[in-house]
C-alpha cells in the first residue's frame, strides 16, 4: 500500500485527502440536514453523540452552504478568517489563493494552505480580504518607528567651550558647576 502511493503523483495524492475530508464532512452534514428537513429536533441529536458545540455548529454551517467546507483542512487561524466571508469568496480563495504585498510592494499570489500565520494577519482584517495597498497601510502601522533622535541637550561642555544649543537661563551654582566642567 505504501509504495502505491509513493507512486502517485503528490499534488493528486494531497488533493484526494482534502476531498474526502470535505466530502465526509458533506455527507455528515447532509444527514443532518435530512434530520432538521423532517422535522427532527437539532438539540435531540445532542444527547446522543459526543460531539461539541463547535461541531454541531460546523455540521449546520456547511448544511445551509455557509461554510466551504475545505476551509476546515486549514490552519485553524486562517481557517476562522475564511469561514467569516461569503462562501462564494471562500470558494474562490480556496481555489486561487490571496494576494500579498511583497518587501517590495510588489504582489504575489499565494495559497491560503501556504500563508504563515503573519501573513494571514496582513491579507485578512475585520472586514475581510484586505487589497495590496491596504495590506502596504497596514504593515507601516505594525511596523515599529525607526530609530527617533533625541533632543539634544540645552548645553554642552566640549574641549573647555561651552556651546548652548537654545536659549537657556543659568543660576549662580549652574555656572560654578559648569565652569568646573570645563576645567
Amino acid at each position: 500500500m505504501t509504495k502505491a502511493i509513493v507512486k502517485l503523483n503528490p499534488k493528486t495524492t494531497a488533493q484526494a485527502i482534502v476531498d474526502a475530508l470535505a466530502s465526509g464532512l458533506v455527507k455528515a452534514a447532509g444527514t443532518y440536514k435530512d434530520y432538521v428537513t423532517a422535522g427532527g429536533d437539532p438539540m435531540a441529536l445532542r444527547e446522543h453523540a459526543p460531539i461539541s458545540a463547535d461541531v454541531w455548529k460546523v455540521l449546520d454551517d456547511v448544511a445551509v452552504g455557509r461554510i466551504d467546507p475545505r476551509a476546515f483542512a486549514l490552519a485553524p487561524t486562517i481557517a476562522r478568517a475564511v469561514m467569516r466571508l461569503p462562501v462564494a469568496e471562500q470558494s474562490k480563495l480556496l481555489d486561487s489563493g490571496v494576494e500579498l504585498a511583497s518587501s517590495d510592494r510588489s504582489k504575489i499570489r499565494r495559497k491560503l494552505s501556504e500563508l504563515s500565520i503573519s501573513e494571514a494577519r496582513m491579507a485578512f482584517g475585520p472586514q475581510g480580504v484586505r487589497t495590496v495597498p491596504q495590506q502596504v497601510a497596514a504593515l507601516k502601522v505594525a511596523t515599529p518607528k525607526t530609530f527617533e533622535e533625541k533632543p539634544k541637550a540645552q548645553f554642552e561642555v566640549a574641549n573647555g567651550k561651552l556651546i548652548v544649543y537654545c536659549e537657556s537661563s543659568f543660576s549662580r551654582l549652574d555656572l560654578i558647576r559648569i565652569l568646573g566642567q570645563m576645567g
